[in-house]
């Protein structure tokens, strides 16, 4: 005995074009969302790590954006260093506009040297917010727009 079942259904193309259009949307929302927590977060000295935070594409309705620094030394920012030598001309710099002493250099000099920097999470904490709060509060958002 065999059984032959023909099933004709209307709107899949639409209703599939309707999900990628509301996920690009959302994507968007989330990245635009965690592309300003990381300009609110990340530690200002100079200001050449914040202006250098940049997303791309920088409109909606891509499968793919990335969101990147201009600057090598944005991983250190993020996840601190282990000990090592610092030049303490920079860190004389780097004292005067943040502490208002140079002098207080070689103390900071010596606490790299001896333990490194601490971390300053701004990347990953932005990702994070996003993913948990963000990202089903825009989700919710779009499904309502229906």
């Amino acid at each position: 005995m065999n059984f032959s079942f023909d099933i004709q259904l209307t709107g899949l193309n639409e209703s599939k074009e309707k999900v990628i259009k509301d996920q690009k949307k959302v994507l968007w929302l989330a990245m635009h969302k965690m592309w300003a927590l990381m300009l609110n977060r990340v530690p200002v000295d100079t200001g050449h790590l914040k202006s250098s935070i940049h997303i791309d594409p920088k409109s909606q309705g891509f499968n793919t954006y990335t969101i990147a620094t201009g600057v090598k030394y944005a991983v250190d920012i993020e996840y601190g260093t282990s000990p090592h030598h610092i030049n303490l001309v920079d860190l004389k710099s780097w004292s005067r506009r943040k502490l208002g002493d140079e002098n207080l250099a070689g103390a900071v000099q010596q606490k790299i040297a001896e333990k490194g920097t601490d971390a300053q999470v701004f990347f990953r904490n932005s990702i994070a917010e996003v993913k948990t709060v963000w990202l089903p509060l825009y989700w919710a958002k779009v499904q309502a727009q229906q």
